[in-house]
């Protein structure tokens, strides 16, 4: 028995159904989490887990709450990859666009800054652009 209500979402990110199977997506799909015994996981591996839970159909069927998340997500784990030194600046290109791309939400995100700072990260989902409500942060782990 799978009792939504005892995850403690506060949007109520877990009370749709396509929100739970993305999450499940991400977390035990093919190439979700059970991924992480290769060694060393980094924050690219990570950043690759959101992109392809991002080409599921169930993302492209979830809330625009938890398509945004995914979206943010997958850029918090990419600039952390450039932080650690794990790709270049430029190398986050094709990652970004092969998001923007392939997701099945007709999700796109704009990178602003970064560089040299925090990145602040504009999703723009079903034509409402938005910056997300805070910028990146550097992440204690690439498991986090």
């Amino acid at each position: 028995l799978f009792n939504s209500k005892q995850l403690g979402s506060k949007e109520g990110n877990y009370n749709d159904f396509y929100n739970i199977r993305n999450t499940l997506d991400h977390e035990a799909g093919a190439k979700g989490h059970k991924n992480e015994n290769v060694s060393p996981y980094t924050y690219l591996a990570h950043a690759q887990v959101y992109l392809e839970q991002a080409k599921t159909a169930d993302y492209g069927k979830s809330t625009e709450s938890n398509q945004n998340s995914v979206a943010f997500g997958f850029m918090e784990r990419l600039w952390n990859a450039y932080e650690k030194d794990e790709i270049s600046w430029q190398g986050m290109d094709p990652y970004i666009n092969d998001f923007n791309k392939n997701n099945t939400g007709g999700v796109t995100v704009t990178p602003n800054g970064g560089y040299d700072s925090p990145m602040d990260v504009y999703i723009n989902n079903d034509g409402a652009r938005s910056k997300f409500p805070e910028p990146v942060k550097k992440l204690k782990s690439p498991h986090d």
